[in-house]
């Protein structure tokens, strides 16, 4: 997998001032997605209406930020990202895009200790110090590569479903609405 983990991509873009990490549209196209995990929309409707796959799954800056943007990310990479590059962004594409990236990366099996991405080819001891604070923190949940894993096992599983396998839920359980452990309080991300 070819990802790019980037501040937002667009500011500036489509309003051509040229302030974005991307300085035009046609830049833009060079990828078969975007993914959005800032807590805003950021352009990605108007980057929908020129045309780009993009996809939003929003991350808050504090608090438990769960399995879906995870998901939705990795089945983005799973149907775009074969062999042409995906970016994930957040606002900075520091902390949210990349710790996203970097489990789908660990899920895949990638060595922990030769994970980087494009464009900032950051240590990997970065990623790792990131994404392992972020856990420690409740921002991540702990088993999110293991259900990342499984995805590729039951690719057509929900998330409750693939919530199911990993915890081993009876059917009751799932129904009952413990498919989480509740958000840890006072988390900061």
């Amino acid at each position: 997998m070819n990802i790019y983990v980037t501040p937002d991509p667009t500011e500036g873009v489509l309003n051509q001032s040229g302030l974005g990490f991307f300085s035009s549209i046609s830049k833009l196209r060079e990828f078969a997605a975007i993914v959005n995990v800032s807590d805003t929309s950021c352009l990605t409707f108007a980057t929908q209406a020129e045309g780009i796959p993009s996809f939003w799954f929003p991350i808050q800056e504090t608090g438990a930020w769960g399995y879906a943007p995870f998901f939705g990310a990795a089945k983005v990479l799973d149907q775009f990202g074969k062999t042409e590059p995906v970016i994930i962004h957040c606002h900075a594409g520091v902390n949210r895009s990349y710790c996203v990236a970097y489990a789908i990366m660990l899920a895949e099996g990638a060595d922990p200790s030769k994970i980087t991405f494009e464009p900032w080819h950051r240590a990997s001891s970065y990623g790792s110090a990131l994404f392992q604070r972020n856990i420690k923190r409740g921002c991540i949940p702990k088993d999110i590569v293991e259900f990342l894993k499984a995805r590729k096992t039951y690719p057509t599983y929900s998330i409750l479903g693939l919530l199911g396998v990993i915890n081993s839920y009876s059917l009751d359980e799932c129904k009952a609405g413990q498919d989480e452990p509740p958000a840890p309080q006072g988390a900061s991300c």
